[in-house]
């Protein structure tokens, strides 16, 4: 490990120009932390800088990545989809046993990335689509 690669060091070689540089630096920070609050963090500037964490999502598709009580979900829909949505199913440790909660969210864009809290999170699964009326047409799962 690299004392001098920090988040800083990236942000001034992004000043200086060398973004390929700055890339890596954030790239492995985020292969090496073991922080989810920081990984979250790194993985959207890394999108920001037009770089993905991950190799990039092929078209459609999705990617979930569970953590101790935190869950980031990419997506990629074809740019016809018109209502874009995602369903998620998260199983939790409950005081009662093990339970099942579902999600339905309505997206913004057709591609993009969610990060969602979920306490006492034991397992969780997605499908990204579209509504056809009432219904949900899943075009992608992770």
């Amino acid at each position: 490990m690299n004392p001098f690669e920090t988040e800083t060091m990236a942000e001034l070689c992004l000043r200086q120009g060398h973004h390929e540089e700055a890339v890596a630096i954030y790239r492995r920070l985020w292969e090496r932390s073991d922080d989810s609050n920081q990984r979250s963090r790194l993985s959207e500037r890394l999108l920001a800088l037009g770089s993905p964490a991950e190799d990039p999502l092929p078209t459609p598709g999705m990617r979930l990545t569970q953590r101790i009580s935190q869950i980031l979900v990419s997506w990629r829909l074809p740019t016809l989809i018109v209502v874009p949505a995602m369903e998620i199913l998260l199983v939790r440790r409950a005081p009662e046993g093990i339970t099942t909660e579902s999600r339905c969210l309505t997206l913004d864009s057709n591609e993009g990335t969610v990060v969602l809290d979920v306490d006492d999170l034991v397992l969780a699964r997605a499908a990204v689509g579209h509504r056809d009326g009432g219904a949900f047409i899943p075009l992608a799962r992770a």
